[in-house]
């Protein structure tokens, strides 16, 4: 109260510029703390300089790279769960006519077991086909295992798979082979 400076800085990161306005924002007295959507505005952030505290929120926390949270920088990390069987239930929803799913999954990753995953895609009225990748390197050739077997993919939120090197021939075996993504 009492001074004109805004009380509140939104910063859409993906804007041209924008890790200069990070920076700026972030040397003004007046920022208390940083709320960081998603794992790149909250790698950005960590990398920054000082000591505001960040509240980051993203969808698979642990992806964000283990030097964020001791650059100096209070760290509370809040995930956001979208529950398997909701995510099945949209996808059934919008591919009412493509029974068999495929579904990628990274062993490596917390997320839910192959037997999980299978049980909740029968669940949801789906004949799934569960193909493991543990790496960005398998990651076309696991897709194109799925060719014949699936009607469509589901890819889950991973960052050691889905990289700006993998996304394009990624989506380019999708069109090649006709078969539908579905992913974050």
């Amino acid at each position: 109260k009492g001074t004109d400076r805004p009380l509140l800085y939104v910063l859409d990161l993906r804007q041209k510029e924008a890790a200069q306005a990070l920076s700026d924002a972030l040397r003004l007295k007046s920022i208390r703390v940083v709320v960081a959507i998603g794992a790149e505005a909250s790698e950005m952030v960590s990398a920054q300089p000082g000591s505001i505290p960040v509240i980051a929120t993203m969808i698979t926390p642990h992806l964000l790279t283990r030097d964020a949270s001791i650059r100096g920088r209070p760290l509370s990390i809040i995930p956001v769960h979208v529950p398997l069987a909701a995510l099945l239930e949209n996808v059934k929803r919008v591919f009412p006519n493509k029974p068999r799913l495929g579904l990628i999954r990274n062993p490596a990753l917390p997320e839910a077991s192959a037997e999980v995953l299978k049980a909740a895609a029968e669940s949801a009225g789906f004949t799934p086909r569960i193909a493991e990748c543990s790496g960005p390197g398998e990651l076309i050739e696991t897709f194109r295992s799925l060719k014949d077997k699936a009607d469509l993919v589901l890819c889950f939120a991973d960052a050691t798979l889905y990289t700006p090197a993998t996304l394009k021939p990624l989506v380019l075996a999708s069109l090649r082979y006709r078969l539908p993504l579905v992913g974050f």
